[in-house]
C-alpha cells in the first residue's frame, strides 16, 4: 500500500498497529524494539498502565497550561527534584525539546559569562530555532585543527556540541 504521508526518513514497509513498553508490533505480531521512542515521547514505553491513568486523570482537568502559566503538578515535581537533589534555594525548568534546551544553555552561558559568542562544529544540528541560528555564531570546521589556533577563546561563551 502506498502511504499517503511524505516520507521524510526512509519508511519501513511494516505498519505498527500496537505497542507495550519498548516493543512495537505489526498485524502478525511480529515483536520489534523501538529504539526511537523519545520521538514521540514514549521514552517511559508504551501503554504503561501508570503513565496512562495518569494522563486520563490530568485531560479532565487541562490538556496544556501553557507557557506562561503555573500549574501544582510542576511546582511538585519542581520542589520534589529541588529535595532529592539537595538543591536548596535552586529553580527548575521543564522543557518540551533539544532545540529549547539548546537555547537556554546558550542562554546561560551568555549570563553567566557576559560574553555573546558560541562555537559550534559546522556539522552540528544545534537546534531547530532560536539562539542556536542568530547572534554572535562561529562555526568551527570539523576537518581543521589549525582553526582551533585562530580563535580568541576570550570572546567564547559556550561551545555547544550537538551532533
Amino acid at each position: 500500500m502506498d502511504s499517503l504521508i511524505l516520507p521524510l526518513y526512509k519508511q519501513s514497509d511494516v505498519t505498527i498497529v500496537k505497542a507495550k513498553d519498548c516493543y512495537l508490533y505489526d498485524a502478525e505480531n511480529n515483536e520489534y524494539t523501538d529504539f526511537e521512542s523519545g520521538d514521540w515521547a514514549a521514552n517511559l514505553g508504551h501503554s504503561n498502565i501508570h503513565i496512562n491513568e495518569t494522563i486520563k486523570n490530568q485531560i479532565e482537568i487541562s490538556i496544556h497550561d501553557g507557557l506562561r502559566f503555573r500549574n501544582n503538578e510542576s511546582e511538585n515535581l519542581s520542589k520534589l527534584l529541588l529535595e532529592i537533589l539537595n538543591f536548596e534555594g535552586g529553580k527548575s525548568v521543564f522543557l518540551n525539546s533539544g532545540s529549547e534546551a539548546v537555547n537556554l544553555a546558550i542562554a546561560i552561558a551568555k549570563h553567566i559569562t557576559k560574553r555573546e559568542k558560541i562555537l559550534k562544529l559546522d556539522c552540528s544540528y544545534l537546534a531547530a530555532y532560536g539562539l542556536g541560528h542568530s547572534g554572535n555564531l562561529d562555526l568551527l570546521n570539523i576537518d581543521s585543527l589549525a582553526q582551533l589556533e585562530t580563535i580568541d577563546f576570550s570572546t567564547v561563551a559556550a561551545f555547544i556540541l550537538e551532533p
